[in-house]
């Protein structure tokens, strides 16, 4: 769009003095809002967030389906308890601290 090919102009040619007046207020900011400012804003966020789910669902929570398809379905308590030990009796193999994962 033209307005931001207009104020991309207007920035590269803006006066060194007038980039520096801009710039000092948006860097206190920015150094003063510390990462651990910035987690307990996400945290605080995420905490007002709620997930609502129809009664009938709250079997399939916790599985990581992300869709009705994909949940299955349990006739019996015990199908949902077996299925429920199998994942728990899992071993997850994590990677490595610091490692890459493709």
């Amino acid at each position: 769009p033209d307005e931001i090919a207009t104020a991309i102009s207007k920035a590269a040619n803006m006066p060194r003095e007038e980039r520096i007046q801009r710039w000092r207020p948006m860097m206190d900011k920015i150094e003063a809002y510390t990462i651990h400012d910035w987690s307990a804003d996400f945290v605080r966020e995420l905490d007002k967030s709620r997930v609502t789910v129809p009664a009938d669902h709250f079997r399939h929570l916790g599985f990581g389906w992300i869709n009705e398809t994909q949940m299955p379905s349990y006739r019996t308590a015990a199908e949902l308890d077996a299925a429920l030990k199998r994942a728990m009796d899992r071993h997850w193999i994590l990677p490595p601290t610091g490692s890459s994962v493709s």
